[in-house]
């Protein structure tokens, strides 16, 4: 009987099914089944009734789940103490995120570092245009969900975890979305493009595309270039999630201009190279992760592997 089995037991009866517990707890299903039916195994008892779609504790199920209530509840309580005494390390974790990324991103996140390390201080600060990544880079934070804005520096180790789609748009009722389409540069350099302004230090790196020769007008962070356009003042590139509900109402909608490819801003955890990492930092970074299959072109929430 190993602390595994007795998790795998217990999600499976807080979740209802083998499934449901397998995506909550970051484990295959087989992995979770084979736990079970080792457990059961080892007691000479079957713990729940196999009748039917969901799984029912048996009589014997329910007074062994009891007992491992009051077992995890001891582990938990030895795990806070081990880290109240500073055993497992650094008692706080800051993490700055740039204010490009998804909610669902980060709520993904937050909930699953919440529940890895229920002990932890989780210090949430929000950056703008690249002062996420400056922050790591000051040590005065431990990691940074961000974009890279065009970095290069070595001091820097960066795990992608995300594509966010971005597209030109302006609202619907604008000039510029009522020309002929596909939209010519010509027929849009007279329309203000709202752009934001080159990060200093960051390889001339901005967002998206400025037309040459267009009129625009600069601004620093990507909330305020979304305030700009939704109030008519221009048009630009923003991600798919910050339009989302306007872009589904039709007050807004997207430029199909000429010569025009597909954007996206690629999002990174991103940690310092070198120096010392706590374990709980350590942790998160080696536990983050985003299937292959899901890396398509949308805003997908990153998971959290069972890390061994």
């Amino acid at each position: 009987m190993t602390l595994e089995q007795l998790k795998a037991f217990s999600a499976v009866v807080k979740y209802g099914s083998v499934r449901a517990a397998s995506s909550e707890i970051y484990k295959s299903a087989p992995s979770i089944s084979a736990a079970i039916k080792a457990l059961e195994f080892h007691i000479g008892l079957p713990l729940f009734s196999r009748e039917g779609y969901r799984l029912n504790l048996t009589k014997d199920g329910v007074e062994f789940h009891a007992k491992v209530k009051q077992i995890l509840r001891v582990v938990n309580e030895l795990d806070g103490f081990s880290r109240r005494k500073g055993k497992l390390g650094k008692q706080s974790i800051t993490m700055a995120i740039d204010a490009s990324v998804p909610q669902v991103n980060l709520v993904n996140i937050i909930a699953q570092v919440s529940e890895m390390f229920p002990d932890t201080q989780l210090n949430i600060t929000t950056e703008y245009h690249g002062n996420a990544l400056q922050k790591v880079l000051a040590g005065n934070a431990d990691l940074a969900l961000t974009p890279l804005w065009g970095s290069t520096d070595e001091t820097i180790e960066a795990k992608h975890i995300a594509s966010v789609p971005i597209f030109p748009v302006a609202l619907a009722n604008s000039r510029i979305a009522n020309l002929p389409k596909p939209i010519k540069m010509l027929d849009i350099l007279d329309e203000t493009q709202i752009v934001l302004s080159t990060l200093a230090g960051f390889n001339g790196h901005s967002c998206g595309f400025k037309i040459a020769g267009a009129k625009s007008l600069s601004v620093t962070d990507m909330n305020t270039k979304r305030s700009l356009i939704l109030s008519g003042l221009g048009w630009g590139e923003l991600p798919q999630h910050l339009v989302a509900e306007q872009l589904a109402e039709g007050s807004v909608v997207t430029l199909n201009i000429e010569n025009h490819g597909e954007l996206s801003l690629e999002q990174y955890l991103v940690r310092c190279r070198k120096g010392e990492h706590s374990n709980i930092a350590s942790g998160v970074w080696k536990c983050v992760n985003v299937p292959e299959q899901k890396m398509a072109r949308s805003a997908q929430a990153p998971e959290l592997i069972e890390c061994g």
